[in-house]
C-alpha cells in the first residue's frame, strides 16, 4: 500500500527516531525527523502539506505539548497530532488540545492502524 502522505516524527531518542522513520518509510510514508518540539515546529514551517505529526510528549527543551501549543497559534492548527507517551498524567491536557494518544510501548501494527485512522478523519492539506 503506497501513499505519499508526509509525517513529521519527533522524539529525543535517535534510536526511536530511526526505527520509526525506517518502519513508516517502508509503509510508503514520507518521513521528516525532529528531536524536540522547537525543531519540529521549524520543520513544519519549512515543509508544506504535512499530513500528520507523531511526537513524544516528554522531551528535553520543548516537548509534544509545547509543539501543539505552537501549532495552535499558527497556520498549522489543523494538522493532526498523535502524542506518544509512557506517562498517564499528561493525557487530560493533551486531549483538550485535540491530540490522539498512543501509549508506549506500542506495537508497530498498532501505530500504523492509528496513523491510518487519524489520516482518514482529517482532510488533506491544500
Amino acid at each position: 500500500m503506497s501513499n505519499s502522505r508526509k509525517i513529521v516524527v519527533v522524539d529525543d531518542e535517535p534510536v526511536v527516531l530511526q526505527l520509526l522513520a525506517q518502519y513508516l518509510g517502508l509503509k510508503g510514508f514520507e518521513v521528516l525527523l525532529a528531536q524536540n518540539g522547537k525543531e519540529a515546529f521549524e520543520v513544519l514551517q519549512k515543509s508544506p502539506a504535512v499530513d500528520l505529526v507523531l511526537t513524544d510528549i516528554n522531551m528535553p527543551g520543548s516537548g509534544g505539548l509545547e509543539l501543539m501549543e505552537m501549532m495552535k497559534q499558527s497556520k498549522l492548527k489543523d494538522t493532526p497530532v498523535i502524542l506518544m507517551t509512557g506517562y498517564g498524567d499528561t493525557l487530560e491536557n493533551s486531549k483538550t488540545l485535540g491530540a490522539t494518544i498512543l501509549r508506549k510501548p506500542f506495537r508497530r501494527r498498532e501505530l500504523l492502524e492509528l496513523i491510518n485512522l487519524v489520516l482518514s478523519r482529517s482532510t488533506p492539506p491544500v
